[in-house]
């Protein structure tokens, strides 16, 4: 299945749906920007950033997809990154929860636009003091995102 969310009232459905991806991993994570050169030899920075996000993921449908599925997710117009993996190990990864929330933002202007915000919460472990403690990050900003089930 596919879905586009360009709407708050999008979102609900789909993460309800999808279990908000708890027990799934970022499996790749791709960054784009479309900065660019021009033909006379000048570079365009235009702010501008697309991100790809594939989650492994299964704990969903009441365990219907198969084991190895992947849900790919094609984010737009993206800002405001805050990718924070130090002292993150494999074995902590799996999501607990991802939140998508509705907020505002600048754009290249400098006016106010309504945007989205890609939140996530997974377990880490502190050997220090031998316990589990949940890490909730806002990972970016965007404007729409498309999810694509592999």
């Amino acid at each position: 299945m596919n879905y586009l969310l360009k709407k708050k009232e999008d979102v609900k459905n789909v993460l309800d749906r999808l279990n908000y991806f708890h027990d799934g991993f970022i499996k790749e994570l791709c960054l784009t920007s479309h900065d660019k050169f021009d033909s006379d030899k000048s570079q365009f920075c235009t702010g501008e950033f697309s991100l790809k996000i594939d989650f492994a993921h299964y704990n969903y449908d009441e365990g219907r997809p198969p084991f190895n599925r992947i849900i790919r997710c094609f984010f737009k117009d993206v800002k405001d990154f805050n990718f924070n993996f130090r002292n993150f190990r494999l074995a902590d990864g799996a999501i607990t929860l991802l939140e998508i929330e509705e907020t505002e933002r600048c754009d290249n202007n400098y006016d106010i636009e309504v945007c989205f915000v890609l939140k996530i919460r997974f377990n880490f472990y502190q050997k220090k003091e031998n316990k589990w403690t949940e890490v909730k990050q806002t990972l970016f900003s965007f404007r729409e995102v498309q999810l694509e089930e592999k």
